[in-house]
């Protein structure tokens, strides 16, 4: 256990030092997890490091309990080593909320660091902090429930990327925690929704949904060596004698594992989510997306509708042409990763 007290010291240390000097400080909350759960997390998390206005100020790893048996950290330490910089990270709270209202703190000490550190971060900047969500929102409900205020003072704007534009609230991220997703939902906060699906169907595309796909040899191919022994760690089975920051910093893992590497990895089509939020929240305008002022409304059984409203701070994702929607943010992520470790 003691690289996770390690972890909590430098969740809550002295100095948050090190970090990539852009021009939005940003919190970054993820269910990363290595082995992955979904590879989407590794594509996101270089995303995170590769646009250059992003100052992270943290990274949340969701659900403590299954970090502790399949740490999100290694990626993390990975693009660390990668970029030459340091980003605080911590892990989040075990168990689903109990109630809307509940602020996590009877949880076991291991798992407070990630709530503690976005508070932490918030207190701490002398601007409003951007947060991006994937995964659950246990971490940003409770942290929200402990300090309201600041959350209303300091959070620029929390980009949600979770959740059915419209009809019943069924998908994973929501599934995650339910009530972290609605308290978070019908909150004061200045959220931009970016659901992951159109409708309340799964795999549904539409006006109002995130999601997109690109085939990821046409992505490996561009990628430093570094990079591609990133993704290559993160996709196929390493033996537990390869030590993951070494293998990225090394004269690289792909050209060791380059039968494996294609054969298995080339050809798969990639499901994406939140790349438009990054995006965005780097200042980054695409003409293929855009995001509308609206609100939404949850009934009792948990559906979801959307009324379009000018007055309101809060947006949701726009797409008005769905290919012209993916080639975009292909090529945005092609452009951007395309430099990262060279």
């Amino acid at each position: 256990m003691t690289r996770y007290f390690a972890l909590l010291l430098l969740a809550t240390g002295p100095a948050l030092a090190g970090m990539q000097a852009g021009s939005v400080p940003i919190i970054y909350c993820s269910d990363l997890f290595h082995p992955h759960d979904d590879p989407d997390d590794h594509f996101d998390l270089a995303t995170l490091f590769a646009l250059p206005e992003l100052d992270v100020r943290a990274i949340v790893l969701d659900q403590g309990a299954k970090q502790l048996e399949r740490p999100g950290s290694t990626a993390i330490r990975q693009l660390c080593a990668i970029t030459k910089r340091e980003v605080p990270y911590a892990i989040g709270l075990d168990e689903k909320l109990t109630s809307p209202t509940d602020t996590g703190t009877s949880r076991p000490a291991q798992f407070q660091a990630a709530v503690e550190l976005i508070l932490r971060v918030l207190r701490e900047s002398p601007t409003p902090v951007t947060i991006v969500q994937t995964g659950s929102l246990r971490d940003l409900a409770a942290a929200y429930n402990r300090e309201p205020e600041l959350m209303r003072r300091q959070v620029a704007r929390l980009y949600v990327n979770s959740g059915n534009a419209v009809g019943a609230q069924f998908e994973y991220n929501v599934n995650l925690d339910v009530l972290a997703f609605r308290r978070v939902m019908e909150s004061d906060l200045p959220i931009t929704w970016c659901p992951c699906f159109a409708g309340s169907e799964v795999w549904s595309k539409g006006p109002h949904g995130a999601w997109w796909q690109f085939e990821q040899g046409a992505l490996f191919d561009r990628l430093s060596p570094r990079l591609q022994s990133y993704f290559a760690y993160a996709l196929l089975p390493m033996p537990l004698s390869v030590d993951p920051v070494r293998a990225v910093t090394r004269p690289g893992l792909a050209p060791l594992l380059a039968e494996d590497w294609r054969t298995k990895t080339w050809a798969e089509q990639r499901s994406m989510w939140s790349t438009a939020s990054l995006l965005d929240a780097a200042g980054r305008q695409e003409s293929a997306v855009s995001f509308t002022p609206m609100t939404w409304r949850s009934d009792g059984a948990g559906a979801m509708t959307l009324q379009p409203d000018e007055q309101t701070q809060r947006r949701v994702l726009t797409v008005p042409d769905g290919a012209a929607y993916e080639q975009a943010m292909f090529a945005r992520l092609q452009q951007f990763l395309s430099k990262l470790g060279r």
